[in-house]
């Protein structure tokens, strides 16, 4: 599995509280009433600040024109910093699939 699959994985275990099997069932399910077809999970913005929030670290961001800087500490000198892009170019909400290697590099090692 990538880096990429693994922050996936972890961010959907990390919002429902749950090991990833359990947490997929209920994404599958939630998915599956709202849409007729499910495309995928995508990882948006707000659920990476749901998972950093249940997670219980300490990280805070800052807008800038290209993208959400978010800096968080997970212990005294570990410190993770990275720019989320927030909207794709034909102005649509930049998911995981969007951001470069490196911010879903940070993220994951900061969740894990």
């Amino acid at each position: 599995m990538n880096t990429r699959q693994l922050f996936k994985q972890r961010v959907i275990e990390l919002i429902h509280g749950l090991d990833y099997e359990e947490a997929i069932g209920i994404e599958m399910e939630m998915f599956s009433k709202n849409n007729d077809c499910m495309t995928g999970l995508s990882i948006t913005l707000s659920r990476v600040m749901q998972a950093l929030n249940n997670k219980d670290l300490s990280f805070s961001v800052d807008v800038r024109c290209d993208g959400l800087m978010i800096f968080a500490k997970k212990k005294v000198r570990q410190i993770y910093s990275c720019t989320w892009k927030l909207l794709k170019e034909d102005k649509s909400t930049a998911d995981d699939d969007f951001q470069d290697d490196s911010v879903i590099e940070a993220l994951y090692n900061l969740i894990k």
